[in-house]
């Protein structure tokens, strides 16, 4: 009985609390003029308190639901499908694009294992791409609205490509430059490519029709250029004296690209070594180019 006419008693108290007025008054601070005089109780501020914040909620959902703000909080399941595609696809992408410069990177300094596996870095790497590649779930909910706009786009695009490769024999590679070969292709030692010794200042000519897609300078080939040819084909052009091409450049067979040079730390002397790629696979030049 104690206990709860205890707590009978702290409710009173608590009640009688609230209710209690107060007087709030503001004073001239010189004259002790009385200027304001504010009435209030507990009760009456928390109820304004309270009145005010719903106030603010109401007006807040109203604004959100009205404006075109809401969009920022209420996107739609297929906005945000397709948003997250995007993402996913443009991450992708920038993987894939690090991948191939890697690879680039690996080939122009001869970094490249073909022995002995049956594979090279280049194949292994193309696994992973595909790895890569795989949809998630999210994806391919978006992706099959899709898919038959995008078959009949690439049977269109079908159409205008060569249905054939045509293999390296059969082409007629340009000898990038005329002279004495002094060290010829040795995939075991990897040096995947050949050596031509040419007089001071010859001009390097591209091997085939194709587009620049490296030229720079590194540590191990000084000036180095690398063209893409069609049906895979990639030709290197290293240790030049001076680049007379740059990436995106469109070139022709025969056209001067580079000139010959002895720049790089695995340069031993004024010479060209040229290099022939095909599918991500060094293949002898010898096989398919007269130096003489």
């Amino acid at each position: 009985m104690g206990d709860k006419q205890e707590e009978q008693d702290w409710k009173q108290a608590l009640k009688t609390r609230l209710k209690t007025n107060y007087r709030l008054v503001v004073m001239n601070d010189d004259t002790f003029e009385e200027v304001q005089t504010y009435h209030s109780n507990f009760l009456k501020i928390g109820s304004i308190v309270t009145l005010g914040t719903l106030s603010v909620a109401l007006l807040t959902g109203i604004f959100l639901l009205l404006t075109p703000v809401k969009d920022l909080f209420f996107r739609g399941e297929k906005e945000n499908i397709e948003l997250e595609s995007k993402i996913q696809g443009l991450e992708k992408q920038l993987q894939a694009q690090q991948l191939w410069a890697e690879n680039i990177r690996k080939v122009l300094i001869g970094d490249v294992d073909t022995i002995g596996t049956g594979h090279n870095e280049l194949d292994m790497e193309a696994d992973s791409m595909v790895v890569l590649a795989e949809r998630s779930e999210i994806d391919k909910k978006f992706r099959q609205s899709l898919e038959v706009e995008q078959q009949e786009n690439i049977n269109i695009a079908n159409i205008n490509l060569p249905q054939a490769e045509l293999p390296l024999g059969q082409r007629f590679f340009s000898p990038p430059v005329s002279g004495e070969i002094s060290k010829k292709y040795d995939g075991p030692e990897k040096h995947y490519g050949v050596d031509i010794i040419a007089p001071k200042n010859t001009a390097i000519k591209a091997a085939l029709d194709g587009y620049v897609i490296s030229a720079d300078w590194n540590l191990e080939t000084g000036n180095t250029i690398a063209i893409q040819h069609k049906d895979n084909v990639i030709t290197f052009y290293k240790h030049n004296s001076a680049l007379l091409k740059k990436v995106g450049n469109m070139v022709k067979a025969g056209e001067a690209i580079a000139i010959i040079g002895n720049t790089g730390d695995h340069s031993t002397g004024p010479h060209l070594h040229f290099e022939l790629w095909h599918k991500g696979i060094p293949v002898d030049p010898m096989d398919f180019i007269n130096f003489n």
